[in-house]
């Protein structure tokens, strides 16, 4: 039972893993097209490690919020009655701290190298424009994990479904197995052999 659930953690602590490095393959690709042509004079294998960089700079606040609302919008209300508006406020407040998170890092990690002679303040943490470009790319991380969790979900549930369907079966079948057993059928033969003695009897 213990190495069963063992190799449960492993397998899903290795679907994580490789979740979180494809959207880190995606996000380090995006982060090169848009600003290659910013550092187009420097050597490629520099414009993709600062690509790199940039992702895993924003990849905390795609993850916290992903996680979060894991959590909130899809465990909890398979675990327990929910209250659907205790859940929107709740992702509501979560996202926006998320996008504020996103924009830190932009600002104050990312501007800077991109845009070395800007100055750039706390205003620009909350600029509207970036801010909704925060929310698009955090929600496009957590929608596919969310999607991709009930998906599991789902065929784990037709994987049950079908072994009790199963296991429904196998009962049927053992009982059908009990009620014709030997003895039973020693009994049925006995009795029609004496009701053909008897009938041949009476015909004589």
């Amino acid at each position: 039972m213990i190495i069963a659930d063992i190799g449960i953690v492993k397998g899903k602590i290795y679907r994580h893993l490789l979740f979180w490095f494809l959207c880190s393959v995606q996000g380090t690709l995006l982060e090169y097209a848009w600003i290659n042509s910013i550092f187009a004079r420097s050597n490629q294998w520099h414009v993709i490690l600062v690509a790199f960089y940039f992702n895993l700079i924003l990849l905390p606040s795609k993850m916290l919020f992903t996680y979060y609302a894991l959590e909130v919008a899809v465990n909890q209300p398979l675990r327990r009655r929910y209250n659907t508006a205790s859940i929107i406020i709740k992702l509501t407040i979560a996202c926006l701290l998320a996008i504020i998170l996103y924009r830190i890092g932009c600002v104050y990690f990312i501007n800077p190298v991109e845009y070395p002679h800007t100055k750039y303040t706390i205003a620009n943490v909350f600029d509207i424009g970036w801010a909704f470009v925060g929310l698009l790319d955090i929600g496009y991380v957590a929608g596919i994990a969310a999607a991709l969790r009930l998906f599991r979900m789902q065929i784990l549930n037709l994987k049950h479904e079908k072994s009790l369907v199963k296991e429904k079966l196998e009962t049927e079948l053992k009982f059908l197995k009990n009620q014709i057993n030997p003895h039973f059928l020693f009994n049925t033969l006995n009795n029609i052999y004496a009701l053909a003695r008897k009938k041949i009897r009476q015909n004589t």
